[in-house]
């Protein structure tokens, strides 16, 4: 029982952060719609902010609601990918302690691997609210394959926003097709995950980088093609 409380009291949580971002983007827009609306001195009457306003709450109720029914939909599309292709899987993955393979391309079949990439790339760009509504329900069978879809993110989302144009067309669309796996090296041998203490270095060389340094349980590294190297 408490378990499920715990989970509600986080679902709820996530939700409130999504609405608060809407609201604030919504919030933005109606004071931009103000400024073409005002009197003489510059300042909305009474009357415009109340229309406003009464405005600003229908729009955003009709955000919340489309954004509860794609968050309900990327629910049910990770509940029953996890109960009808991870589920038969967990006991040999416990026995054996490797990731089926196999299951990258099935994951980016249903579009859970392109959750957090642009469309333009191939994704649903549908954000990460969806992806952490995903993972939690791949991982209610299995936390490896809850992880693993997690970390795989990481690089993505890494890739789309600091990668180069030329580093997003080239590994993106693979990220979203399962072609590509995603990694993100974070952890070493002398700080684990801690970025503040990391050690390995990055220095520009012929064009790239020269990389220099130790990392360690790596997930995802034995299926990734475009490893993404924290470094500094």
């Amino acid at each position: 029982m408490r378990h499920r409380t715990a989970t509600f009291v986080r679902n709820r949580v996530l939700l409130t952060f999504c609405v608060a971002h809407i609201a604030r983007e919504q919030y933005s827009r109606l004071f931009e719609r103000l400024a073409d609306r005002s009197d003489p001195i510059g300042e909305p009457t009474a009357l415009q902010l109340e229309d406003a306003a009464c405005r600003w709450i229908v729009e955003t109720d009709a955000a919340c609601t489309g954004l509860l029914r794609v968050i309900r939909f990327v629910q049910r599309t990770a509940r029953d990918f996890a109960l009808q292709a991870v589920a038969p899987l967990v006991a040999r993955m416990e026995e054996t302690g490797k990731f089926p393979s196999r299951l990258v391309k099935q994951m980016a079949e249903v579009g859970l691997l392109g959750l957090v990439t642009p469309r333009k790339y191939g994704g649903s760009d549908l954000g990460f609210l969806a992806r952490t509504v995903a993972i939690q329900e791949i991982s209610r069978v299995s936390a490896a394959a809850g992880i693993s879809l997690q970390v795989h993110h990481m690089a993505s989302a890494a890739m789309a926003d600091w990668g180069s144009k030329e580093q997003k067309e080239r590994y993106l669309p693979k990220f979203s097709s399962g072609e590509y796996f995603g990694t993100c090296a974070m952890t070493e041998p002398t700080g684990g995950s801690d970025m503040l203490g990391m050690a390995t270095t990055a220095r520009p060389a012929g064009g790239g980088y020269a990389l220099n340094g130790s990392k360690c349980f790596i997930t995802n590294a034995h299926l990734a093609q475009a490893p993404v190297i924290i470094a500094k």
